[in-house]
């Protein structure tokens, strides 16, 4: 059966009063708790993704330019930060693994496409004023000096979490289990990532994942992650496959509902990004920290898509400058 793809319309972005006045108090707890952040190598940490694994360079061939009107060049340059979820940097043994990609893609030095990813298809809380009362529990929290109010805070996050995630239904909770059973532990590149939520593509709209080629085997090794990149890229090149998958029933692949996770097998490879034996731009460098992986910034064409993609862009914006200035 034939089928087409959704239009886009500025109507997808729009927010209503009232997440207009939640995100404004949203933004000043997020100013606040990046200012008081501990400094990292005398840089302010991020607010999420804060704990990087270092950052390298590499290119994007397109290999089916028939399936985009918009990559019409054979080759883009490829920037790609790695990291975890966490507010906080700890050690790589105390991290959770909620890992991430920042994913620039530029052409002759000018950003194209900017793609935060992570490696859970799913975001598992449906609206938007659900996602900023988190988001704000959460930096206060985190921003307590005094331990009884830090405890206090962080309870009342738990609680709004929990309240939040219990709007799903049980298929969402099942297909979480079923993902996290999947989610490699053990390295980084091991995992698949997502572009979180969705984004425009021209006037079509679509959702983008990096598929690894290779599985690395580094079971019981005490290196950390960053180590075990710069390992690999010694000797030999990493590779991912970039997917696209276009939305064509907002039923199945609904645009304001990150908890339901499009269909897996409707992604189409567009091309194959890869990364040559390099050094690695390690952690603790600040021209990769000062990096602004705002996906707001991609072009017009290809940004990002959705209400609580909305939320993102001044969350964004507001971080980055109480973190660099």
């Amino acid at each position: 059966m034939k089928t087409s793809k959704v239009i886009f319309s500025d109507e997808m972005n729009h927010l209503s009063p009232k997440e207009i006045l939640l995100e404004k108090e949203t933004l000043k707890i997020v100013e606040k708790y990046v200012s008081q952040t501990d400094t990292f190598n005398g840089n302010k940490t991020r607010n999420f993704h804060a704990k990087s694994h270092g950052g390298i360079c590499g290119k994007l061939e397109i290999t089916q330019p028939e399936i985009s009107t918009l990559f019409t060049e054979k080759i883009y340059e490829v920037f790609c930060r790695f990291s975890n979820a966490e507010g906080g940097i700890k050690p790589d043994i105390a991290s959770l693994p909620a890992f991430g990609i920042g994913l620039k893609l530029s052409s002759q030095g000018n950003d194209l496409l900017i793609i935060p990813m992570v490696n859970f298809p799913i975001f598992p809380i449906q609206s938007v004023e659900d996602t900023l009362q988190i988001v704000t529990r959460y930096d206060y929290a985190f921003s307590r000096k005094n331990f009884l109010k830090k405890v206090s805070a962080v309870m009342s996050l738990a609680g709004k979490s929990m309240k939040a995630l219990a709007k799903n239904d049980l298929t969402v909770f099942l297909q979480m289990g079923k993902n996290m059973l999947k989610i490699k532990t053990d390295f980084i590149l091991n995992n698949s990532f997502y572009g979180i939520g969705c984004f425009r593509h021209g006037n079509y709209i679509c959702k983008y994942r990096l598929r690894p080629e290779f599985q690395y085997l580094f079971k019981g090794n005490p290196l950390s992650h960053q180590d075990k990149i710069q390992y690999i890229l010694k000797n030999e090149e990493i590779s991912f496959l970039f997917e696209i998958q276009y939305c064509e029933d907002i039923k199945s692949q609904p645009i304001q509902n990150l908890a339901k996770e499009w269909p897996a097998s409707q992604y189409q490879v567009l091309g194959k990004i890869t990364f040559p034996i390099q050094q690695i731009i390690p952690s603790w460098d600040l021209s990769m920290e000062h990096m602004d992986f705002n996906p707001h910034h991609s072009i017009p064409e290809l940004r990002p898509v959705g209400r609580i993609q909305e939320i993102r862009k001044k969350v964004y914006e507001t971080s980055y400058a109480a973190r660099v200035g």
